[in-house]
Formats: structure tokens, sequence, C-alpha cells
């Protein structure tokens, strides 16, 4: 599985605009892929916002998905716009997002 967080995919395209990035390249916005799957977000999920599961806020019970393998070699990427999340910060941005904006709907 491969991902790209808003952020790291925002500011590819930004810094896309810089002298030094010469046009004309072709630059993949992923993480590394690998042995991941979107199953794994629920472990990531309870070990961040264990309390968040616990009370209900976050049920974290999808469906179980199975893992498909996708490597990917993001070197020239990250040499021209810098280290992408992870999988993990993604996930955990978004969630705490959630429950940020959860929070907020509850005032």
């Amino acid at each position: 599985m491969a991902v790209i967080d808003v952020d790291d995919a925002a500011k590819a395209h930004i810094e896309s605009l810089r002298e030094d990035v010469k046009g004309g390249q072709a630059f993949l916005l992923t993480n590394r892929g690998g042995d991941l799957a979107w199953n794994d977000a629920k472990r990531i999920v309870n070990k961040h916002f264990h309390e968040a599961v616990k009370d209900g806020r976050l049920p974290n019970d999808g469906v179980n998905e199975p893992k498909w393998w996708i490597t990917t070699n993001i070197e020239k990427t990250e040499k021209t716009f810098g280290k992408l999340k992870s999988f993990e910060e993604t996930i955990v941005a978004i969630v705490g997002q959630y429950l940020e904006l959860l929070a907020k709907e509850k005032e």
C-alpha cells in the first residue's frame, strides 16, 4: 500500500517551483510502501489514541483488508523535496485533526 500525506503533496507542489528544480521531471509522491495495509491504521490509532478508542470516540473496528505489497523508490523525490511523512505520521495527523473537529463540534 502506498499513501501520501497532504502536507507532503502540497510541499512538493510548492517546492517544484524552485529555480534549482528543472522542469519536465516526474516525481513519485508516496511513501515507500512495502508491508503496509489499512489494517495497520487500527494498530496505530490504538497506540496513539488509546483513550479515544476506549471511550468510544474512535470505534477502531473496521474491516480487515488484504495486504497489497507495493514497494516504491522515492529516493529522487526525497532528495529533491526532503523526507516524506511515514504512514504512521499521516494516520496520527488525520486522526488528531478528526478528534479536534469532534471536540469543537461538541462545544
